[in-house]
């Protein structure tokens, strides 16, 4: 790697009094406020700091959620064919957060492809269709 560009990641000895949050200055690619207002109403955002040995700031990792898929999967625990599919939806936690590798009908939550025709047209069946298939509550939650 050349020497600059590691020197730039490394510890400095002066560093900077404050680290610049996250939500403040991030902005997906290609993404406008006009597709931010857009997104389906069970998305949302969170970030979790993650030190890296040797790197002064630690980097700010976003983490996607999806409320209706969280509820689905708290319900999946309610039996063992369950509880063994919602072990295999979920992913590592990262500093104590829950994530999910994909929305109730098993496509990746993000921030370009959770809108309101999405939820609609394939969440809401994919939800109904794996609680019903183990015969578990498939009413959706309250917004």
């Amino acid at each position: 790697m050349n020497p600059v560009l590691l020197s730039m990641w490394c510890i400095d000895t002066d560093p900077p009094k404050e680290t610049p949050s996250f939500s403040t200055h991030f902005s997906p690619p290609g993404q406008s406020k006009e597709v931010a207002g857009k997104r389906c109403s069970h998305f949302s955002v969170s970030t979790v700091e993650l030190l890296v040995p040797g790197v002064y700031l630690p980097m700010q990792v976003p983490i996607y959620h999806c409320s209706l898929a969280e509820v689905m999967i708290e319900r999946l625990r309610a039996t063992e064919e369950g509880k063994w599919l919602a072990d295999k939806l979920e992913a590592p936690p990262l500093d104590g957060q829950t994530r999910l590798i994909c929305g109730p009908d098993l496509e990746a939550i993000t921030t370009t492809t959770c809108i309101p025709d999405r939820c609609r047209r394939s969440c809401h069946a994919g939800y109904n269709q794996l609680l019903t298939e183990l015969g578990l509550d498939a009413r959706p939650p309250e917004e």
